[in-house]
């Protein structure tokens, strides 16, 4: 059962903290440019991916058919580990309600909408073995053939081993981003109720002569959650993949009361999780696949 934070503050626990108001430029008159700490300025681009659950269908399939499961692990790792940034996050707007006497207005704020259902469109580079579009191809027209319309779920539901049900077709996908440190959080989204709402056969189209990569774009619409007890578990999810400690000690060099959260956090969550490799984010120490035919030439 999740807990709730209790907290009449902003719900930034776990984010990266500002530690005080001179890391913001002070712009009136003289700028004082030698006061390097205000220009340390918020960099896109930094993000991950996780595929936390598939569709219930797709993995009984899987534990049927070697070849499903084979599939399906081949685009759950392409999703999450060639992952290189995601579009569709609307702003929070507001709506006016107007208030009139007949000849001036004055509008006063009536309505905060922030954004719910989505449509989170990833760009891929499609494989030689067209992994991407196979596999959406086969998790779409499971769920509808699109001759007849009807759920099959690809013989599942005939043969008695599954009901017909949103709930076993969708993804839960974990959206996090970082600041340039790639440890510290800045945002959180949980993907819920996720499912791809396309599959890209275009990519056969052909000339002659013409030779070129293709790269593929998956739609995720899905139902957006966010907030403190979502980004305690995306600092969980950082502290796991990274090395042990990695995380938590990153916290500590910012403001260690501020960000005190976010350390206990990570520390509960220090071990990375069996036959998993942590994140490398220093080339120097990389074991690249290359330096095994090296050492090789060297024993001979």
């Amino acid at each position: 059962m999740a807990t709730t934070t209790s907290s009449y503050g902003v719900p930034t626990t776990y984010v990266k903290r500002p530690t005080s108001i001179a890391e913001y430029s002070m712009m009136r008159g003289v700028t004082d440019f030698t006061n390097a700490s205000q220009f340390n300025l918020y960099e896109k681009s930094y993000s991950y991916l996780f595929v936390l659950a598939i569709p219930k269908y797709i993995e009984e399939l899987g534990k049927l058919d070697t070849e499903v499961k084979r599939l399906t692990d081949a685009f759950c790792n392409i999703i999450q580990y060639e992952f290189k940034g995601a579009s569709g996050f609307d702003d929070i707007t507001t709506e006016d309600l107007e208030i009139t006497d007949g000849i001036s207005t004055l509008n006063i704020l009536g309505k905060v909408v922030k954004q719910s259902t989505a449509e989170i469109s990833t760009t891929y580079t499609e494989k030689s073995s067209v992994v991407l579009t196979n596999f959406t191809k086969y998790y779409l027209e499971g769920i509808r053939d699109p001759r007849t319309q009807a759920k099959t779920y690809h013989g599942l539901i005939k043969a008695g081993k599954l009901a017909p049900g949103f709930e076993n077709e969708i993804f839960t996908l974990f959206y996090i981003v970082t600041d340039n440190t790639l440890m510290m959080l800045q945002k959180s989204y949980l993907m819920c109720n996720a499912y791809p709402t396309n599959s890209k056969q275009s990519i056969h189209e052909s000339e002659r002569g013409s030779v070129e990569k293709v790269d593929v774009e998956i739609s995720w619409r899905c139902f957006l959650v966010d907030g403190d007890e979502v980004d305690k578990r995306a600092v969980k999810l950082l502290a796991k993949i990274n090395t042990e400690n990695a995380v938590a000690n990153a916290y500590t060099t910012m403001d260690k009361t501020l960000n005190a959260a976010s350390i206990s956090a990570a520390n509960d969550q220090t071990k990375v999780s069996v036959n998993s490799t942590p994140v490398n984010l220093d080339y120097n120490t990389t074991d690249y696949d290359v330096l095994d035919t090296v050492d090789t030439s060297l024993e001979k």
